[in-house]
């Protein structure tokens, strides 16, 4: 066990602290890479890409319900919706019964760039995780839930490796 119940801290689990904020580092830089990279070559970032869909799988979400969706906060949710209406890709409006609550929805063209582009989504990983077999993916994906949770907020698990999307 690396960790055990005492408080201190030896060298041996600080340089294993250090080896696992390194790999997640360097997994928010190959986000951040790939997010250029989807920038420069669709003229969206991942963040757009990541909104863009969740709006495409609920329909229509508020701007509070789409951040907490995609774990952002609101006013960095609210810029990235303010982009994606600027390129025409989603509209704001009032909900019937109550003119305060505002919705978002994409657009017509919104929804087909959000079909036609899915796979950018997914292919910033996907290699990675092809590599591993499906006991592998559901390990890792556990342990990455467990480490959100201990750190302030759940991963939800949308697709098992042997089933596709969960339901």
């Amino acid at each position: 066990m690396i960790f055990s119940e005492s408080r201190g801290q030896t060298e041996g689990q600080y340089l294993y602290l250090e080896r696992v904020r390194k790999a997640l580092r360097k997994i928010s830089h190959a986000e951040d890479v790939y997010s250029k990279k989807l920038d420069r070559e669709f003229g969206v970032t991942l963040s757009q890409l990541i909104c863009l869909y969740t709006l495409h799988q609920h329909g229509r979400l508020t701007l509070a319900e789409l951040a907490n969706d995609v774990h952002l906060g609101p006013s960095t949710v609210h810029g990235i919706v303010k982009r994606l209406q600027r390129k025409g890709w989603v509209q704001q409006y009032p909900d019937a019964l109550d003119q305060r609550k505002r919705y978002l929805q994409l657009t017509e063209t919104g929804r087909h760039f959000a079909e036609k582009s899915i796979h950018l989504l997914a292919r910033n990983f996907s290699e990675a995780l092809h590599a591993l077999s499906p006991l592998e993916q559901t390990t890792l994906m556990a342990s990455l839930n467990l480490m959100a949770r201990q750190v302030g907020s759940e991963i939800p698990l949308l697709i098992t490796p042997e089933k596709g999307p969960a339901s």
